[in-house]
């Protein structure tokens, strides 16, 4: 799902291009993301914490998505599995953060 890091970061690199998954030819990642993400349970779509905002944030305003920071993963030993504690999406929003405020004057 898009509650832990694994679910938000697959749905994050999706919709903003990162990731490229696609059924048809003219499929776009953004779109399936969207789908992928209204498939949640309701209690997770809806859901109050900055992963869930952040990629309803994208989901909603796709001219945006794409401007958003990639995320880097500069974990010395990488493994699939991600362990409570490490701060691997700290930077992710600290530069997610910049981007958003920059773009509020608009």
């Amino acid at each position: 799902g898009g509650r832990d890091q694994k679910g938000f970061l697959f749905l994050y690199e999706l919709m903003r291009g990162d990731v490229f998954f696609k059924l048809l030819s003219n499929d776009s990642g953004h779109t399936l993301g969207c789908f992928l993400l209204r498939l949640l349970p309701a209690s997770e779509w809806s859901s109050k914490g900055v992963l869930m905002s952040t990629l309803r944030v994208m989901a909603h305003n796709p001219q945006l998505a794409r401007h958003l920071p990639k995320f880097e993963d500069d974990r010395n030993v990488k493994v699939s599995v991600m362990f409570r504690g490490q701060d691997v999406l700290a930077k992710l929003f600290e530069k997610l953060t910049l981007v958003l405020k920059g773009l509020e004057a608009w």
